[in-house]
């Protein structure tokens, strides 16, 4: 084997590794939850959880149950939470490429909701981003880990920038996300922030494929010294 082979081996492993571990972004905590590691949030498995359609208020009340009865052991539940998509303020024009903050294609991290859809679930839009309606494929096609997961519209805990008796939500239906009256009826899905560390596992092996590495630079030093 020659000295460079012998480098690549361990360098190999490691980014193998962790674009594996990159890609699985929706992982089922077999707890009622499920860790979404691209948003650093738990999202509850069962989707279905709050019921039914309910007012934004009556939203906000569930999610004020939850944390009063330590709902899955956890007291910090919340509503899906909407900032601008271009990180400064919200634009509220209609767009179809996911640009401003009311329309289809949102497939930013700003939205919670959006990404899900889009990104995380990967589902189509009823529009393409060029505007054209009835994409081939559009829909709630893939719910998976999740149960209870509707093709309806979810309300998130962020007002309207322009009228505070207004919300945004997002169609997990058609991927459209926009804003409702808050006492207009909609689905509610929870979710919690979550701290994603390196985990234990991937950090000892990445060590020791580091130590490695270091074995191998030593092994090559030495057969040059002779």
């Amino acid at each position: 084997m020659t000295k460079s082979k012998l480098w690549r081996i361990p360098c190999a492993a490691l980014f193998a590794l962790i674009n594996a571990t990159a890609g699985a972004n929706l992982v089922d905590q077999l707890d009622g939850t499920v860790l979404d590691t691209d948003l650093k949030v738990y999202w509850m498995k069962d989707a279905s959880t709050a019921g039914g359609n309910m007012t934004w208020f009556e939203a906000q009340d569930w999610i004020a149950s939850l944390n009063d009865t330590n709902y899955l052991g956890f007291n910090d539940w919340r509503l899906p939470r909407v900032a601008p998509v271009n990180g400064v303020a919200f634009d509220i024009n209609n767009s179809f490429d996911g640009s401003t903050d009311n329309g289809y294609n949102i497939a930013s991290k700003a939205s919670e909701l959006s990404y899900m859809y889009h990104v995380s679930l990967g589902n189509l839009a009823l529009f393409d981003t060029a505007g054209n309606f009835g994409q081939p494929g559009w829909g709630l096609k893939n719910t998976a880990p999740f149960t209870g997961l509707a093709a309806g519209a979810y309300w998130t805990e962020i007002d309207n920038p322009t009228d505070s008796n207004a919300a945004f939500i997002v169609g997990m239906g058609n991927g459209h996300q926009d804003f409702f009256a808050k006492d207009t009826p909609h689905l509610a899905w929870a979710v919690r922030d979550a701290v994603v560390p390196v985990p234990a596992a991937l950090w000892l092996f990445s060590s020791g494929l580091l130590g490695l590495a270091g074995v191998a630079r030593k092994r090559r030093h030495l057969i040059n010294s002779d």
